[in-house]
Order: C-alpha cells, then sequence, then structure tokens
C-alpha cells in the first residue's frame, strides 16, 4: 500500500517522508493511506477542477487610464523623454521635408546636365 505523509503540525501533504517540513520546518510526520487522502479529498468542500484550456484570461487588452509606460532608455543609458523625442521626431522631419522640396530642383538641372552634354 501507498502512503503519504502529512506534517502533525500544519497538514501539509508529501509524497515521501521529508525530513523537516516545507510549510512549517515540523519534524514530525503522520503516514496517511493513498485511499484515506482520496476519501478526505472528495466532497462537497473540495474545490472544483480547472481544465488549463478553458482559463480565460484575466486581464484587458487596453491599459488603465492612469497607466504610465516606463520611459524608454537609449543605448548609452539615458532616459528618453516625451520633450527629447518630440524634439527628434521634429528634426526629422523637416529634414525630410527639406530634401523632398529640393529632390525635384536636383532631378530637373541634372536632366538639363545631360541634355546639354
Amino acid at each position: 500500500m501507498e502512503y503519504r505523509y502529512a506534517c502533525d503540525r500544519c497538514g501539509e501533504i508529501n509524497a515521501s517522508n521529508p525530513h523537516r517540513c516545507r510549510n512549517c520546518g515540523s519534524t514530525v510526520f503522520s503516514p496517511i493511506s493513498t485511499e484515506t487522502l482520496i476519501e478526505q479529498s472528495s466532497g462537497t468542500d473540495t474545490p472544483e477542477r480547472i481544465d488549463p484550456d478553458n482559463i480565460g484570461r484575466t486581464g484587458t487588452a487596453d491599459p488603465d487610464v492612469e497607466y504610465e509606460s516606463s520611459p524608454g532608455v537609449a543605448i548609452d543609458g539615458s532616459i528618453e523623454t516625451e520633450d527629447r523625442t518630440e524634439k527628434s521626431e521634429t528634426e526629422t522631419t523637416s529634414i525630410t521635408r527639406v530634401v523632398i522640396s529640393l529632390l525635384p530642383v536636383i532631378l530637373f538641372v541634372g536632366i538639363l546636365v545631360i541634355w546639354v552634354l
């Protein structure tokens, strides 16, 4: 017959006879047969089994209104702030606009040079 061992102080059930209880540290254990353990584990007071496939999500996809994400950290270890991020995006946008606006002029001059030669 297979036995489990219950701690006499806190009731923690162990599969083998341990040296010390992991829950309370007691060293006194009593053997309990598997049949007795099954009888004690069934009834109206026992919780229902949970199917892992039917476990739903506990959170939501949208963060709370008061949620603030952690700041971005650059490679050098400095913390990016909103002002710094917006400034770099603005500089990139202005450089892109200048290049796009000068592109037709550069192409026109290039075509004229090729046509003249």
